[in-house]
């Protein structure tokens, strides 16, 4: 009966150990791309948007040719954005 019991302990020790190997090597990287993703995806709107209001403020239609200075500012935002995305996912 103790041998039996044995045996059930160690199968399931076993297979805890096997699913949590699997959880770190396999869902766990898959979890941090797809957030990593969501992430700079979420940046590139947020860098649009950010470009956009730009326009406006300049008086211009969406998507225009902003100054240097604006411009420089819009990459520097999105750049700081990136950077933060795979600060939290890698």
């Amino acid at each position: 009966m103790l041998r039996k019991i044995l045996i059930i302990a160690a199968v399931l020790g076993i297979l805890l150990i096997s699913f949590s190997v699997f959880h770190y090597l396999v869902i766990l990287p898959s979890e941090r791309q797809d957030g990593l993703a969501r992430c700079m995806n979420a940046a590139h709107e947020n860098y649009i948007k950010d470009w956009n209001l730009k326009c406006v403020g300049e008086k211009r239609e969406n998507d225009c040719k902003l100054p240097g200075y604006l411009a420089d500012k819009a990459e520097v935002d999105r750049r700081a954005d990136e950077e933060q995305c795979i600060k939290l996912y890698k």
